[in-house]
């Protein structure tokens, strides 16, 4: 309960952490632990989490130990429930505003739309567990974590489109069919965006962040492109690019690098 908060997931010996972040203080408190030995085979990679607007539950996706396959699963302090099977393993995922669960892979990324009426089994092996994946949307190259965004970016109508940060550019593209992609020019208020690798990307406030050694950028103003040229890529973004002054390095990458950052508050599985 109470007003919402930045959540992360943060990997440890024994299993995973759901840490929630008090914005006043900048200090961490852990809400809950999710062992390795949960599941059944135990999980090994836990990542890609975000809290569903539609029910206030955790969502992840899940790989488990050895051809045990990968899963969007939900969490408390107490279970697991396999939700849908993936194709293959990724740690890209993001809700949408309509309560949609995206994943991104290498090129693509597929969708999970009303994730909150699909039933939740306690068995990886269960029969009644949803299939995803056969409708893969091509988005091209995508950076190492996603955020989806709600608009009307390019004067097509108001729709989803997948945001990342790959190689100093920050990518967009429409999540659904026909798909468009633009790269975004920086203008004159923004800050040069670095190269490597952006291990977090997440929405608070209004604003989409992404994360990277030492810091956090986000973006401010940003509000409509400009029409594309030539294709997939187009002119720029009314906007700027930023570092965030506030983020420091142990904040963001407590451990190993964080398996997510989302809204709070977290309700419990339980119905």
């Amino acid at each position: 309960s109470g007003a919402p908060r930045p959540m992360q997931v943060v990997g440890g010996r024994r299993g995973y952490f759901v840490r929630e972040l008090d914005l006043g203080s900048g200090k961490y408190t852990t809400l809950f632990e999710v062992p390795f030995w949960r599941t059944k085979p135990r999980y090994t990679q836990l990542n890609g989490c975000g809290v569903g607007p539609r029910d206030s539950i955790a969502y992840c996706a899940m790989k488990l130990h050895r051809r045990g396959g990968s899963f969007v699963v939900r969490i408390d302090a107490d279970r697991v429930e396999f939700v849908a099977r993936l194709p293959r393993w990724s740690w890209k995922a993001a809700f949408g505003a309509d309560g949609t669960f995206w994943v991104a892979f290498e090129r693509t990324i597929v969708r999970v739309p009303d994730i909150h009426r699909l039933p939740g089994f306690a068995s990886p092996r269960h029969a009644g567990i949803a299939r995803v994946g056969a409708e893969a949307v091509q988005v091209g190259s995508i950076g190492a974590d996603i955020v989806v965004v709600r608009a009307d970016l390019d004067e097509s109508g108001v729709q989803d489109y997948v945001v990342s940060a790959l190689g100093g550019r920050v990518m967009v593209a429409h999540a659904v069919e026909p798909p468009r992609r633009w790269e975004l020019a920086p203008n004159a208020d923004s800050q040069p965006l670095p190269k490597g690798h952006f291990g977090a990307a997440w929405t608070f406030r209004n604003r989409v962040f992404l994360a990277k050694q030492p810091r956090q950028w986000h973006f401010r103003g940003a509000r409509r492109l400009h029409r594309p040229r030539g294709g997939h890529r187009g002119g720029g973004v009314r906007g700027a690019v930023r570092r965030h002054p506030q983020e420091r390095r142990h904040e963001l990458y407590g451990g190993r690098a964080p398996a997510g950052v989302e809204r709070g508050p977290v309700r419990h599985l339980g119905r």
